[in-house]
């Protein structure tokens, strides 16, 4: 059985660092991999509150050099496919840079930072949609690394109540794919309604209706009506499960020192946690993820299908470090978290 450590502090890093430590008899991969790759959450183009923070990057990195030191040739990559960035017209590659990544690559020299818009093999996931199966292109790369992090944040989430490093897996598909994940676009390159509006209004105004419009409305965007909005709860958590099964991380590693409540994953409210959860098991860690921040993981669409699949242990079995329960707090969820709860 695979550990998943708590740990709470007043440093990001040392949270982090202290969580690895905690596990590190599960991560013997370490002592080979020469190949690996960071995916970080980089959700938000212009809003940091919504991203991984570069720190948590270093942690991880002084981490695995600290403790799994000799591996000839290891090169760490910064691997994602900013959706925000993909929508509002601009780079991922923008999005690092505005973020303060590009500072990492004179610290780490074995460090570089790619991005899914300079990816050119895919390999096909299968999906579901309003108009029958389909599939998205998912990032060759990870398949030739040795390693795979997948570093997040918990977060509430505007579909499937709750974001984390299994969700964090949608930022390495084709950038063009990702509306599709939510089933109610009509090809992998429109997306329906949702792309067509993404592309027709300026990010602010977007950004603007992201706060403001009624669950009625969101649903017109996402594919039509309101009807549609929950064809894409049911359909995305469906989608979640597939791509789970078809990139697996090495390890899991959620950032909580400063997680998000509300109209999550890009305009929610700081929560202030200052935590950490590291675990192989990605399905353990987003489990404890979503229960720290009150919810209960069987009513998470895709977090359920995963338990019920075997696919990880959902339990709190083997948490190492802090009592879960001293640290839990009910956050504010998602304005449509009644509607999301219909998966």
């Amino acid at each position: 059985m695979s550990k998943v450590s708590l740990v709470c502090g007043n440093n990001r890093f040392l949270n982090i660092y202290r969580s690895l430590e905690l596990i590190q008899d599960d991560l013997p991969f370490f002592r080979s991999a020469k190949k690996i790759i960071i995916k970080p959450n980089l959700t938000g183009r212009t809003i940091a509150l919504a991203n991984t923070h570069p720190s948590a990057v270093c942690a991880v990195i002084e981490y695995i050099n600290d403790n799994f030191p000799g591996v000839a040739g290891r090169e760490f990559i910064l691997l994602e496919g900013s959706g925000e960035a993909h929508y509002g017209r601009s780079r991922t590659l923008d999005v690092f840079k505005r973020f303060g990544f590009l500072a990492l690559l004179s610290k780490y020299s074995n460090l570089k930072i790619e991005t899914i818009e300079t990816e050119e093999e895919f390999i096909p996931v299968p999906i579901e949609t309003i108009n029958g199966p389909a599939s998205v292109r998912l990032s060759t790369a990870v398949r030739h690394a040795d390693c795979l992090i997948s570093l997040a944040l918990p977060k509430t989430h505007d579909v499937v109540i709750f974001t984390g490093g299994i969700k964090n897996l949608m930022g390495l598909l084709h950038q063009a794919d990702k509306s599709l994940m939510h089933g109610t676009g009509n090809s992998k390159n429109t997306g329906g309604l949702l792309s067509l509006v993404k592309n027709t209004f300026p990010s602010g105004i977007l950004e603007l209706g992201q706060r403001i419009l009624p669950v009625g409305l969101k649903g017109i965007i996402v594919g039509g009506n309101s009807t549609d909005y929950l064809r894409s709860v049911a359909l995305l958590n469906r989608n979640l499960v597939s791509l789970a099964k078809s990139v697996r991380p090495n390890l899991t590693v959620l950032d909580g020192f400063t997680a998000m409540e509300g109209d999550g994953p890009v305009y929610g409210r700081p929560l202030d946690m200052r935590v950490a959860l590291s675990s192989t098991d990605s399905l353990k860690v987003d489990c404890l993820g979503a229960r720290l921040l009150g919810f209960n993981p069987e009513e998470i669409g895709y977090l359920n299908y995963l338990s019920r699949e075997n696919f990880g242990d959902s339990s709190t079995d083997g948490l190492v470090g802090e009592n879960w329960e001293d640290v839990l707090v009910h956050c504010r969820p998602h304005r449509k978290y009644e509607w999301q709860k219909n998966w």
